[in-house]
């Protein structure tokens, strides 16, 4: 499905899929792949501007950020996940919620509640469009850096 929509084939979850896969991605161990697959799903969804893709995209990244051990970046996620609109808009499948919760959980454990509210308390407060999803891929632009740094 992705290689079809990204050859102009209907896009309607492109977003969607994109995130998942970053999600699946970070599972099998391939940080790169992860942080690429949920880079292309915020700017995809907010490209299109479907922010209810961008919602899922979110939470999808709290999930990816955790399993590669990124847990300030994914509190960061939270908190635009957390706004009211991003809160209004989404539709993460029912069955995600568990595993939503559980990311977040660990977030919390590992950097400390304080530093964790402190990072929701700071992204959540950001303009839902632009500023939002601005600071969002700057996160991930961050943490893809290292790749690079890593091959000199």
């Amino acid at each position: 499905g992705i290689r079809l929509s990204r050859a102009g084939g209907g896009g309607v979850v492109l977003g969607h899929s994109l995130a998942t896969r970053s999600v699946l991605a970070a599972m099998s161990g391939e940080r790169w792949e992860a942080l690429g697959f949920l880079r292309d799903a915020l700017r995809y969804s907010a490209d299109k501007g479907d922010l209810p893709m961008l919602s899922v995209a979110y939470a999808y990244g709290i999930q990816t950020l955790v399993l590669l051990d990124e847990h300030p970046a994914a509190a960061r996620f939270a908190g635009y996940a957390a706004s009211p609109l991003m809160t209004a808009l989404s539709n993460l499948p029912a069955q995600e919620g568990p595993h939503l919760a559980n990311a977040v959980a660990k977030a919390k454990e590992v950097i400390g509640q304080a530093a964790f509210d402190l990072a929701v308390a700071e992204t959540a407060a950001l303009d839902p469009g632009q500023p939002a999803i601005q600071s969002a891929l700057g996160d991930l632009e961050a943490l893809l850096a290292a790749r690079s740094a890593s091959r000199s």
